[in-house]
């Protein structure tokens, strides 16, 4: 699978959301089910199912796309308050 430029992961926390590029910090595409970011523990709840192959033939019209992986904390929302 490749990783695009554009590949995103959401974090919701209770906190707020955060917005993380794939690359930025170092996660390849597929992301993987469970995610440890600045020590907290994180559990992907969904993610996008574009291939790489539509990803690449939608890039190559000059259309912006978005790939997404949505990740909440591992022990739930109450357990993560800053």
């Amino acid at each position: 699978m490749t990783t695009f430029a554009t590949d995103v992961l959401q974090i919701n926390f209770a906190g707020g959301i955060k917005l993380l590029l794939c690359k930025a910090v170092n996660v390849d595409w597929p992301p993987p089910e469970r995610l440890d970011i600045m020590g907290f523990k994180f559990k992907r709840v969904a993610y996008s199912a574009i291939s790489d192959e539509e990803m690449q033939r939608i890039i190559d019209y000059a259309i912006p796309l978005f790939r997404g992986a949505l990740y909440v904390p591992a022990d739930g929302l109450d357990k993560l308050v800053h």
